[in-house]
C-alpha cells in the first residue's frame, strides 16, 4: 500500500484505473516491493517522516520514470505524439 501511495502521482497523471495501478506494481515486483519497504521504514520514524514523505514521492516518480515508463508507456506515448504531429 505504501508503494501504491508513492507511485500514485505519475500513474494518476496518466489516468490509469486502480486495477491497472495494482497490475503495474505487481509487474515490477521485487523492485516495487523493496521500494515500498524502504519508504515504510522511513515514514515510520517520528519527525524523520516530515522529510521522508516528500523524498519518497520524489523517489516514486523517479522509480516510475526509470523502471515502469520505459517498459509500459514509452511506446504508447510515442505513438500518440507522432499522431498529434501528423494532424498538426
Amino acid at each position: 500500500i505504501v508503494c501504491l501511495d508513492f507511485l500514485d502521482a505519475p500513474l494518476e497523471r496518466r489516468r490509469r484505473p486502480f486495477q491497472e495501478k495494482l497490475e503495474i506494481i505487481r509487474g515490477s515486483l521485487p523492485a516495487s516491493g523493496s521500494f515500498g519497504v524502504v519508504c515504510l521504514g522511513l515514514v515510520s520514524i517520528p519527525l524523520l517522516n516530515l522529510l521522508a514523505i516528500p523524498l519518497c514521492v520524489t523517489a516514486g516518480t523517479l522509480f516510475f520514470c526509470d523502471r515502469i515508463w520505459p517498459a509500459r508507456f514509452a511506446s504508447e506515448e510515442t505513438k500518440s505524439d507522432r499522431e498529434t504531429n501528423i494532424t498538426n
